[in-house]
């Protein structure tokens, strides 16, 4: 409501409402086509998309077509709202799973079944993945805005060469390549060989 509020654009983006008008239907998976200014194969449910939009003074909620020519990337928008909230119900599900299984088994997580691991395994980069998700969403659904409403991004371009910009983010995307690969071999290595406790030694020194 907070989004639907302050970003309407970015909040009809994500809900995949195009025209202004009633109560909208909410749109659970679809794909959103930006010349026709539909959703294709969508699944929705009747009335249930009001709590996602900005209403306006006379009743009628506000859709994409209050903002033509400066619309966010609609598709990407609303599929990453969904990759967000899907992996987060995923992942909660899988947790209470897993830990109603070591519950019955003595918290023990060697009794977890070797496919149920390999599903665990499988989740290991999903919070990432979901965070990632959230920040296009909170990032690419305001554009083509800097500040909502106001300064546009053409307006605060710099001047700075595209190569430089390139390498830049070359860097930065080799440096979290690094960062990723160290963290995944210390949790396999973990998994496979286990922790060993430090133990702290008389006298309090470790």
């Amino acid at each position: 409501q907070m989004m639907a509020k302050l970003q309407p654009a970015k909040a009809a983006a994500a809900a995949g409402f195009w025209q202004s008008g009633p109560v909208p239907q909410l749109v659970l998976f679809g794909w959103p086509d930006a010349r026709a200014h539909v959703n294709e194969g969508d699944l929705t449910i009747n009335n249930a998309g009001g709590m996602w939009l900005h209403r306006n003074a006379d009743g009628t909620y506000q859709g994409l077509d209050k903002y033509s020519g400066m619309l966010p990337p609609v598709a990407l928008t609303f599929w990453s709202l969904r990759v967000a909230v899907g992996l987060g119900l995923l992942m909660l599900a899988v947790a209470c799973v897993t830990f109603l299984w070591t519950f019955r088994r003595g918290m023990d997580p060697a009794a977890l079944p070797p496919w149920w691991q390999r599903v665990l395994c499988g989740m290991m980069f999903s919070g990432g993945i979901a965070v990632v998700a959230g920040w296009w969403v909170s990032i690419i659904g305001l554009q083509p805005f800097v500040v909502n409403g106001t300064i546009t991004q053409s307006e605060v371009l710099g001047s700075v060469p595209s190569s430089t910009v390139l390498y830049g983010l070359a860097g930065y995307g080799l440096l979290y390549a690094l960062l990723l690969a160290a963290f995944a071999g210390m949790l396999f290595h973990a998994a496979r060989y286990g922790v060993v406790p430090v133990r702290k030694l008389s006298g309090g020194a470790p």
